[in-house]
């Protein structure tokens, strides 16, 4: 009888589990209104190096919670041609400039959950398309979720929220910024502020970036590259002329 309850109440718990991994909050573009704002968020991601991508969602984090950290995540084991140090300044740096000085761009190492469990915050991830992204940011919300109950502390998982990407910005990415700078080429496309992208060009040089991609890819790349430039001049030009 005993084992019989046991083996119920280990089924239940996984069905709970499972429910919670793939029934986290989604907020799609365009974003509704928001008529009050929770607390806080917690936004991890590597930020190598951020982008306006990021500046995207975190603008967008900002409208729905009163306090927004900005977690640079990293591995303490592993070395960065780029530390996380200088990549929080560049986001920092990034933010002020964009009128978003209150976000808290924070340094963790390590296991992010704890961060987010210590301030009371949500868990908040920017995605571009479910289909795509939907199976990794599930299996980052199943981490989240029972992170706190096989690493202590024992605590009830805590909420995750996916926010969609502006669809504007779904062919920027950190790696991208990384492969035009591999490739010596600038990051304009990707960085619309001039200063800032200078300075990710001066962090992130050819002799410490790499890629794998062969020359048809490169040639495929470069192409892109031009096509988004264009694409975002001709709406910043759009929208300098509604003024």
């Amino acid at each position: 009888m005993l084992l019989q309850v046991a083996a119920f109440a280990f089924l239940a718990f996984c069905g709970y589990v499972a429910y919670l991994t793939f029934t986290p909050e989604i907020i799609r573009y365009p974003y509704p209104r928001v008529e009050k704002k929770e607390r806080a968020c917690v936004y991890s991601g590597s930020f190598n190096p951020a982008h306006d991508g990021h500046l995207a969602i975190l603008r967008a984090l900002r409208n729905r919670f009163e306090t927004v950290y900005a977690i640079v995540g990293y591995n303490p084991l592993k070395k960065y041609p780029v530390t996380p140090e200088r990549r929080a300044d560049l986001l920092r740096k990034m933010l002020r400039k964009n009128g978003l000085p209150s976000i808290k761009v924070v340094v963790v190492p390590g296991l992010i959950f704890r961060f987010a469990k210590k301030h009371n915050a949500v868990m908040a991830r920017g995605f571009r398309n479910l289909k795509k992204d939907g199976p990794d940011e599930y299996f980052l919300n199943f981490l989240n979720i029972i992170g706190p109950l096989l690493f202590g502390p024992f605590q009830a998982p805590m909420k995750t929220v996916l926010l969609q990407a502006n669809p504007g910005y779904t062919s920027i990415s950190s790696s991208r910024v990384r492969n035009a700078r591999a490739l010596g080429e600038e990051v304009e496309a990707f960085v619309e502020d001039k200063e800032i992208a200078t300075e990710i060009s001066r962090l992130y040089t050819p002799q410490n970036t790499t890629h794998t991609m062969t020359n048809k890819e490169q040639d495929k790349f470069r192409k892109e590259m031009l096509a988004i430039l264009s694409a975002r001049r001709t709406l910043s030009a759009s929208l300098e002329a509604k003024k």
